[in-house]
């Protein structure tokens, strides 16, 4: 069982100087993730590419009006523990949805000079990437009003600060920011987050599968869709 967390954790907002230190709390959270091994294989992709992808995909999230990034460090090391991602609700203005057009045709045709995919990085499995993020996609359409819902698009707790409380700690905070303007909150669980999730007040709403046996895989990857209701303080 998780105990509470130390009180030299604090939680605040990521900046893009918290960037290098966010991708070994990534890459230590996800290392053993049955499908991101298959959507992501490591041995396929550089860590040159792999660092240069992930950081290009956390300076678009800082950027986003509709995204917010949280960090819990140890205040006693100034180690980053863990991060999260969290889409708010939000509507989009005529003009923003102008800029990120404009933005992602230059992203588009950077990508194409560069001769590399416009999203993922250089050795991603992208059969495997259109079948899971396709599902969920869809799954998304299917349960999420981005106008009134919270989604919780990440969450990374480094291995080495895991059964500290950490995760709960960070997910509260977003939790919390939820109940108090009476919003349900999606996520998307991997076998490693649904027991937190679980705990959290999330429920399964569905589940995505994946087989992955043309890759070598040995049973379905999956993905639960998970719904929390706001709770009354």
């Amino acid at each position: 069982m998780a105990s509470q967390p130390p009180p030299q954790f604090l939680i605040s907002e990521i900046l893009p100087a918290d960037i290098p230190s966010m991708i070994p709390v990534y890459n230590s959270a996800f290392k053993d993730d049955y499908l991101t091994n298959f959507t992501l294989p490591r041995a396929a992709i550089t860590d040159t590419e792999w660092t240069r992808w992930l950081s290009h995909r956390i300076s678009l999230s800082l950027k986003k009006p509709n995204c917010r990034n949280y960090k819990i460090f140890d205040t006693s090391t100034g180690e980053m523990a863990g991060h999260c991602r969290l889409q708010i609700p939000y509507v989009f203005s005529d003009e923003e949805r102008r800029e990120m057009e404009e933005r992602d045709k230059r992203e588009e045709e950077q990508a194409k000079r560069e001769g590399r995919h416009k999203i993922w990085p250089t050795g991603s499995n992208l059969e495997v990437v259109e079948l899971k993020f396709g599902a969920l996609d869809e799954m998304k359409k299917k349960y999420v009003d981005e106008g009134e819902d919270y989604i919780c698009q990440l969450l990374a707790i480094d291995r080495l600060y895991q059964r500290k409380g950490l995760g709960s700690m960070l997910l509260k905070h977003v939790l919390d920011m939820a109940d108090a303007e009476g919003r349900k909150v999606y996520i998307e669980a991997t076998d490693a987050g649904w027991p937190l999730y679980k705990k959290l007040g999330f429920e399964d709403i569905d589940i995505i599968e994946i087989d992955v046996s043309k890759w070598g895989g040995d049973r379905i990857g999956t993905n639960k869709i998970m719904m929390r209701q706001p709770k009354k303080s």
